[in-house]
């Protein structure tokens, strides 16, 4: 089955390049760990496009950094539009410091040491 399709942002409908395309064999968790085998992969080229040769019975996942991971479902060889929704990440919170130090030999010198913390939240 030939897998291919346009990926795209959910909100802006704007496609989004260098998105993982991965085939996976999927494996009975009964008789071995719940870990899907992956089989092969690819990227969406600059217009979110992308094209696969996909095995029977395999299953293809959609991830990209800051969006939800979307399993699709195929038919073989038609365009598909893909929305992948963003994902909301809770950042640390980030302080900075600052000091300055003057150098009587050098009036114009100038140091700036910048010190930074960051706090987790946890």
């Amino acid at each position: 089955m030939i897998a291919k399709g346009q990926v795209v942002d959910s909100k802006s409908l704007v496609s989004i390049p260098g998105v993982t395309i991965a085939e996976y064999t999927p494996v009975n968790c009964i008789t071995a760990p719940c870990n899907d085998i992956l089989v092969d992969g690819t990227t969406t080229d600059v217009n979110g496009m992308f094209q696969k040769q996909v095995q029977q019975g395999n299953v293809v996942r959609v991830s990209a950094i800051g969006y939800q991971t979307v399993q699709p479902l195929f038919h073989d060889n038609i365009l598909e539009k893909i929305h992948l929704v963003q994902k909301a990440y809770d950042v640390p919170t980030a302080t900075v410091t600052g000091s300055r130090t003057y150098y009587k030999y050098y009036l114009a010198a100038l140091v700036v040491a910048v010190s930074v913390y960051i706090y987790y939240k946890g």
